[in-house]
């Protein structure tokens, strides 16, 4: 969890060139971050949701379709490897989890990620 918050904050704070607001936020409940098929399984157990937030440059469609493909950046060279998003992803596959984007171009890009709760008895 720590690598992907990690990264979700970092990129935010680096689609703000001219600064602006992070926000983070956590809560538990049941639910997923919509309604898609992939996500009904997730309806039936407790979650964990992690939300990044931020105020900057957005992402044009074209980059959203791409932006967990690994190596792809929209960084000038040196500037990034295009690998935190795809990390972000694989952790979040590999714990049966989903990710919902929300974004546009000049309004800023919001992340849901939603985990199974973990359980004690396990």
């Amino acid at each position: 969890m720590q690598q992907l918050t990690m990264n979700l904050v970092v990129n935010a704070i680096h689609a703000q060139p001219n600064g602006g607001e992070v926000r983070i936020g956590a809560h538990r409940g049941r639910g997923a971050a919509q309604t898609s098929p992939a996500q009904v399984r997730q309806l039936e157990q407790e979650t964990v949701c992690l939300v990044i937030e931020d105020d900057g440059i957005g992402m044009t469609p074209d980059v959203r379709e791409r932006m967990f493909e690994p190596f792809f950046t929209t960084k000038e060279v040196g500037q990034g490897t295009g690998l935190g998003l795809s990390v972000v992803y694989g952790i979040v596959e590999e714990h049966a989890g989903e990710i919902d984007v929300r974004t546009a171009a000049g309004a800023g890009t919001c992340i849901t990620v939603v985990l199974p709760q973990g359980r004690d008895d396990v």
